[in-house]
């Protein structure tokens, strides 16, 4: 071979050498680009959640109402008034627009009726006197809402944790009806 042939052959190696180096130096490992999907927490694949539970709860109330000036007894629903054990119920649902974010609402609906009990001691409610051997009926309602927004900053395939922003309302009536008004 003569000696252009060999410069020609040595400066094509060189060129593919230099051209396989510089492909080779761009196909760096990509390390830090890619991140898995993220899984979600166990049990936290949905949208929409709802609940109800029911319960047979003791009663355990105590309420006094001022009139006119007038101040009020404290009085036992139970004890005076002969409300009775019951079963309840509660309603839950959980909205989830995007995976860190939730959206809840809940409703208990608490009612006690009672047909006529007779007092065995006398108390002041709502501005009036009922007076022992009173025949009293008595309806009393607890209604509570509560409003709620869940973010969790930390979320993770096993857990996660956030805080919580709650919103409670609560109306509570109790109405009696007897013979003096």
């Amino acid at each position: 071979m003569s000696q252009g042939g060999i410069v020609r052959v040595l400066a094509w190696c060189r060129t593919s050498a230099i051209a396989v180096a510089m492909v080779g130096a761009g196909a760096l490992p990509a390390l830090a680009q890619y991140s898995p999907p993220m899984e979600a927490a166990v049990g936290e694949d949905y949208h929409v959640e709802a609940s109800y539970g029911w319960w047979n709860a003791t009663p355990s109330l105590i309420v006094n109402s001022e009139s006119l000036g007038i101040l009020g007894t404290d009085v036992n629903l139970v004890d005076d008034l002969g409300i009775t054990k019951k079963n309840l119920g509660r309603l839950n649902v959980v909205l989830r627009p995007a995976t860190k974010h939730k959206f809840r609402f809940e409703y208990l609906p608490v009612e006690y009726l009672t047909d006529s009990v007779t007092l065995r001691r006398e108390f002041v409610f709502n501005g009036q006197r009922y007076r022992v051997g009173l025949p009293v009926s008595t309806t009393a309602r607890y209604n509570t809402y509560r409003f709620g927004y869940e973010y969790d900053f930390v979320y993770r395939s096993r857990g996660f944790a956030g805080v919580l922003l709650d919103a409670k309302y609560t109306d509570v009536r109790v109405e009696l009806l007897s013979p003096i008004g």
